[in-house]
């Protein structure tokens, strides 16, 4: 389309030339009243640049007068507080307004968007017919070989520009095709039109340079739409929707180089940083963009969270916060409406986002020195929403969380203990997981989840306030003793439990009563642990230290039995 683009603004140029040098200056006074006037009205239609635009465009754009024509006129009617006398001066405006309408923008507008339809059978007219005018004299010789000439153009011209045209209908096929392959199905005429205005681009650029297409693709005319440059929210919006849909794509076929490495380099740009800025931007709810925009720009940042440093965005954790709101309580136990839908896919993107931060330590500073952020990141299991709502609507978030949370047990320093300690002063959290490990409901997905995290428990530096008295800390305990000695349990999760236990039991003699205590069948699986391999040291040293503690507690004699 470029090309062709290009080939009829070409020809337009040397029929201009023509018409004006050669025929209008060197045999103006020999041609025809048929021919002058054909003349005129081509170069005409020629100057007027018909061949620049789209058409749907420009019918919009006269429509749209009218209407503002119209609506004018309405305005003025409506305010009768000058009576008669502002009625009358508003229909005289209307019909003036009518008469330059009608006089000026209509054939101006035909000119403007069929002049070279006209100038094309206006010239194949004239080139059927040839009835020039002829006149005595060598010096009119060459008026019908130029007049030939010129029409010929046109027609030529006309050719061209009805071809081009016709292609707009291949452009749209293969926009909805393109569309459809890249996943726009939930917004399939949005993305469509994305698509559209990525091939407009690509050809009005092509028209001023053919080299203009290399190296540009649906990424990068994405990161174009979303630059700091581009003012247009419409743009902004349309260059998030379409990033997202390739990123979702790029999920789905797997790791590997291409766009997903592009989209990577782009980040890496020096104004990748703006960009991202405005995407952190797009996720306050005080912000101009709607919910579904919200949902494509967090998804994106999801995507590219791990390469993301926060001291580099001073708002970043408010912005991220800004994700994390919970629902009102009708939103919460409507699982059908879309405000709901959107609430959770938010929440779910805004705890992947913190779940890949949190792998950085320098990130890690930052949220802990956040703890409204942690907070709400940890609201999903603190309100227990799987239990108290629905499991099906709510464990997509609340396994997030967990992932998150299970992230914060484990990371290493002081400020891994830090955050570990947060999550483990959260009562309501700690009651939650428990509630999951006795729940027949919850998926294993969060059963190992909140298992792995509570078995960290005894590593917290002042994890005493989860287990502040004798009834919670035998409580957990017995949690402990129950998953070690299920021989229905998979192996690693009672190798942690075996863990936990050891560390609780050095923590102090009750402890260690406590869990002797738990189980009658106790000493049994500790004892089966001993006739194991050399791979499996580490049970037979907790088997050790069991042991140890038991001949601690005061009563020997009375624990054996």
């Amino acid at each position: 389309m470029g090309y062709l683009s290009m080939a009829i603004r070409g020809v337009r140029f040397l029929v201009v030339l023509w018409t004006t040098v050669v025929l209008l200056g060197g045999f103006v006074s020999m041609l025809g009243k048929k021919d002058f006037w054909s003349l005129t009205i081509i170069i005409f239609a020629q100057t007027i640049g018909v061949f620049d635009v789209f058409l749907n465009e420009k019918l919009r754009f006269v429509g749209r007068s009218f209407y503002g024509l119209v609506g004018s006129t309405a305005q003025l009617l409506s305010n009768d507080d000058d009576g008669g006398a502002k009625i009358l001066v508003a229909i005289v405006l209307f019909l003036l307004q009518v008469l330059v309408f009608a006089v000026i923008l209509c054939p101006l507008a035909a000119l403007y968007l069929f002049g070279l339809l006209i100038a094309t059978g206006l010239s194949l007219w004239r080139l059927i017919q040839r009835d020039y005018a002829q006149s005595g004299g060598d010096t009119n010789a060459n008026l019908a070989p130029a007049l030939n000439v010129l029409y010929s153009l046109a027609v030529f011209q006309g050719v061209l520009f009805c071809y081009r045209f016709t292609t707009r209908f291949a452009a749209k096929r293969l926009a909805a095709e393109v569309a459809n392959y890249y996943g726009f199905e939930k917004e399939y005429h949005v993305g469509r039109a994305s698509v559209m205005h990525y091939l407009h681009q690509m050809k009005v650029g092509c028209q001023k340079d053919p080299s203009f297409a290399r190296g540009r693709n649906l990424v990068t005319f994405a990161f174009e739409l979303m630059e700091p440059e581009s003012t247009s929210s419409g743009d902004f919006a349309s260059g998030v929707r379409i990033l997202d849909n390739l990123l979702q794509k790029l999920e789905q076929w797997g790791p590997g180089p291409g766009p997903a490495l592009l989209i990577r380099q782009l980040v890496g740009s020096a104004s990748s940083s703006q960009v991202m800025h405005k995407l952190l931007h797009t996720f306050r709810t005080t912000g101009p963009h709607t919910m579904d925009v919200r949902e494509h720009a967090a998804r994106i940042v999801a995507h590219l969270a791990g390469d993301i440093e926060l001291a580099s965005f001073p708002q970043g954790t408010r912005c991220i916060c800004s994700l994390l709101e919970m629902p009102s309580t009708s939103e919460q136990e409507d699982d059908d409406s879309a405000p709901a839908a959107h609430y959770r896919e938010l929440m779910v993107q805004g705890l992947v986002i913190l779940h890949k931060l949190v792998a950085d330590e320098h990130n890690r500073r930052i949220i802990n020195s956040a703890p409204e952020l942690l907070s709400k990141a940890m609201a999903p299991v603190s309100a227990d929403l799987i239990h108290r709502i629905d499991h099906k609507a709510w464990s997509k978030i609340v396994t997030a969380s967990l992932q998150l949370m299970s992230r914060l047990v484990t990371a290493p320093g002081e400020t891994g203990a830090n955050l570990r300690s947060q999550v483990f002063n959260n009562r309501d959290a700690i009651n939650t997981m428990e509630k999951i490990l006795k729940c027949n409901e919850c998926n294993e997905e969060l059963y190992i989840l909140a298992f792995k995290i509570l078995t960290q428990l005894p590593m917290a530096a002042n994890a005493s306030s989860s287990m502040s008295t004798d009834e919670s800390r035998e409580k957990f305990i017995n949690l402990l003793v129950a998953i070690f000695t299920d021989q229905t349990k998979d192996a690693s999760m009672r190798q942690m439990a075996a863990k936990a236990l050891t560390m609780l039991s050095e923590q102090g003699e009750s402890n260690a009563i406590i869990i002797f205590k738990a189980s009658d069948t106790i000493v049994k699986y500790l004892t089966d642990l001993l006739p194991l391999d050399d791979h499996q040291l580490d049970k037979m040293m907790i088997t050790q230290r069991y042991w140890n503690e038991i001949f601690d507690c005061g009563n020997p004699g009375e624990s054996v039995h």
